[in-house]
């Protein structure tokens, strides 16, 4: 077949050139892209000379490596199979981590040898919009030492949960969590007790170990993310449910305590202070007393930041 690539740096670029306007907006996916010629392209840039654009590649050929191979995917018109996009994948290699080859030479040979494709976006016209999802990577163990001692733990046994619609429908929500104690629902343990008081501690709740109060913290706000385990191997973690307390934001508390301005707050400048303060981070983390709890996910590969946008059609 004819040689093609499904880079994401390649399709990013694609969405910004100034070309003919293509059809009407995507409905099927052989429409989502359509190919253009290198001519009406402006000069794609890496600004690591390829080094991150080889990075991004390897990890697509990872992926189309653990397919069925002969998965089929839409290039346009066009059609190729998973062992197709690894093959293209592989020689788009050859050439940007052929260190005889100036940047010069290496586009041109891009040039000659690949296909480009530019997204249609929203309006058929090459409107995109370009979302991003933060997704915390925190440094763990699987045991516990001097530097990984705070757990991350998986959602215990005994949080009772009760379905306030069988009880009618005059309450502000449809369900609360708890535990129960001599035959009576009382409120989950909160984070103060969960991580000062160690109250789940010997439960054998722990999924791993982690070395940063904070970035657990944060880790919880997000809901998931992942773990580096360490020697290159990175773990997803996934949200497994909570205490059933309420949350509140530690971001709001440290504006209305004038520690923090509220022009200033950021996440960044919350883990500044935290830092700064360690003999008040119990205290302000605890002002949340919502706690999230973790199931282990898959093993994987974080994003390499400047490559693989991901393109959307909905509305923020």
């Amino acid at each position: 077949m004819t040689r093609s690539i499904h880079l994401a740096a390649l399709l990013l670029l694609a969405s910004l050139l100034a070309c003919t306007p293509p059809p009407h907006a995507a409905m099927k996916p052989e429409d989502a892209i359509v190919p253009i010629s290198w001519w009406r392209a402006t000069t794609p840039v890496d600004d690591l000379s390829f080094k991150d654009a080889a990075a991004a590649v390897r990890q697509s050929l990872e992926y189309y490596k653990k397919l069925p191979q002969d998965t089929v995917f839409f290039l346009g018109r066009d059609r190729a199979t998973a062992a197709d996009m690894a093959g293209t994948l592989q020689d788009f290699l050859l050439i940007v981590e052929n260190e005889s080859l100036t940047p010069h030479q290496k586009l041109d040979r891009i040039r000659k040898d690949f296909l480009l494709y530019r997204a249609i976006g929203s309006d058929g016209n090459g409107k995109m919009l370009f979302t991003g999802y933060y997704e915390p990577v925190i440094s763990c163990r699987s045991a516990a030492d001097e530097t990984f001692r705070y757990p991350l733990y998986r959602k215990p046994d005994d949080i009772v949960e009760i379905d306030l619609t069988q009880f009618g429908s005059g309450f502000p929500q449809n369900k609360i969590l708890g535990r129960l104690v001599a035959n009576k629902i009382i409120p989950y343990y909160s984070r103060e007790e969960i991580d000062q008081k160690k109250i789940l501690a010997g439960r054998d709740l722990e999924i791993l170990w982690c070395s940063d109060l904070v970035d657990i913290y944060v880790l919880q706000v997000q809901g998931s993310g992942k773990v580096d385990l360490g020697e290159g191997n990175i773990l997803s973690v996934l949200y497994d449910g909570q205490n059933g307390r309420p949350y509140k934001s530690i971001g709001k508390y440290l504006i209305d305590s004038g520690a923090v301005p509220k022009e200033n707050i950021s996440l960044q400048t919350i883990r500044e202070y935290l830092r700064s303060h360690p003999d008040k981070l119990n205290a302000v983390l605890s002002q949340n007393q919502s706690y999230v709890f973790f199931r282990p996910g898959v093993s994987g590969t974080p994003m390499f930041p400047s490559e693989g946008p991901e393109p959307s059609r909905k509305k923020t």
